[in-house]
């Protein structure tokens, strides 16, 4: 049983080194596979959880979008979406100066995030 959790767990991290962006657990799953084809569904949705639990990943959570995955990158940062595909992608850059807020009574910040709109090198391509 160790050898494939560690074969799962191996999967599921060149899952996040190859894609180089934030993942939605089905997108994990279908990297995965291409290493470890018996690998779940379900294996990766714990794993995820986990993962997060123990502070290895990041849950990005955007309106509309089901929820996605990224290593802990030591640092906040913005994010593109392109209009096109919907896919995100990290920006490597610091996060922008954020504003001082001061919400109304009872309301309680507990993060926020900058996002870029546009299109991505590939749905850019075939507009062209």
């Amino acid at each position: 049983m160790k050898q494939r959790n560690t074969q799962q767990k191996l999967a599921i991290e060149r899952a996040f080194r190859i894609s180089k962006r934030p993942l939605t657990a089905s997108e994990v799953h279908a990297l995965a596979v291409q290493d470890l084809p018996a690998l779940g569904i379900r294996t990766v949705f714990r794993r995820l959880s986990e993962w997060v639990k123990a502070g290895r990943l990041v849950r990005v959570d955007y309106p509309g979008k089901p929820p996605l995955y990224e290593v802990v990158a030591g640092k906040h940062h913005p994010h593109f979406i392109c209009r096109i595909c919907q896919k995100v992608y990290d920006l490597d850059m610091e996060a922008v100066d954020v504003p001082v807020i001061n919400p109304p009574d009872g309301f309680i910040i507990d993060g926020q995030e900058t996002i870029f709109y546009g299109s991505c090198p590939q749905c850019y391509q075939r507009l062209s």
